[in-house]
This record gives C-alpha cells, sequence and structure tokens, in this order.
C-alpha cells in the first residue's frame, strides 16, 4: 500500500505543472464567466431603471392648455368686412347715399319715439 502512494506522488509531482496550468486556466475562465454574468446584471438592471424613469416622466408630464378670447379679434376682423362692404357700396351709386341718410334720420326719430314711451311707462 505505501508503494501505491509513492507511484502516485511520483505521478502527480510528474504532471503537477500541467495539472497548475489547467487549474489556472479553469480559474481565470470562472472568473471571466462571474464577470460576464455580472456585467450582464448590471447593464439589464441599469436599463430598466432608466426605462422606468422615462416612463415615469412621460406619465408625470401634463398638457399645457392655454385659452384664448378671440371676440375682439372677430369684432375687429366684421368691422373692418363691414366697412370695406359699405366704402364699396358708397363709391356705387349716388342714389343710395340718400337712401342711406334718410333710413338714418327714420331710426333716430324711432328710437326718440321709443325713449318717450319708456320714460312715460316708467313714471
Amino acid at each position: 500500500m505505501s508503494q501505491e502512494k509513492v507511484d502516485r506522488y511520483k505521478k502527480e509531482k510528474a504532471n503537477r505543472e500541467k495539472i497548475m496550468r489547467r487549474e489556472r486556466w479553469i480559474t481565470r475562465l470562472e472568473v471571466t464567466a462571474f464577470v460576464v454574468v455580472l456585467a450582464t446584471l448590471i447593464g439589464w438592471f441599469s436599463v430598466a431603471v432608466y426605462q422606468n424613469s422615462v416612463a415615469e416622466k412621460k406619465a408625470n408630464r401634463t398638457k399645457e392648455t392655454t385659452t384664448m378670447n378671440v371676440t375682439d379679434i372677430q369684432n375687429y376682423l366684421s368691422e373692418t368686412n363691414t366697412s370695406s362692404d359699405s366704402s364699396a357700396d358708397d363709391t356705387s351709386d349716388s342714389s343710395d347715399a340718400s337712401d342711406t341718410s334718410s333710413d338714418s334720420t327714420a331710426d333716430t326719430a324711432s328710437d326718440s319715439t321709443a325713449d318717450s314711451i319708456s320714460e312715460s311707462t316708467a313714471e
């Protein structure tokens, strides 16, 4: 039995350099695999956190609405259109101008009549 131990020791001693080289190679391979797996996990985690933060920013972003009252602009444009229409009418016929002046006189008379009626009912 002791002879078997001696033979085994001699055999190990003769191949010790090969065995040590193989063990170092396996250790390096294990460390490299561990680093690759760890880097992959860190990268995956970082991407997941970034995507969640971007999605959260988009969800928290509210649309800002602004309302604008455009009635003054519409009134101005309608007055401009009306005045351009009336200037075209003024240049077309002089007889229309005399009709317009008689109409405005009639409107003034009816307004004064309406005012006097409202004053008499208020008393």
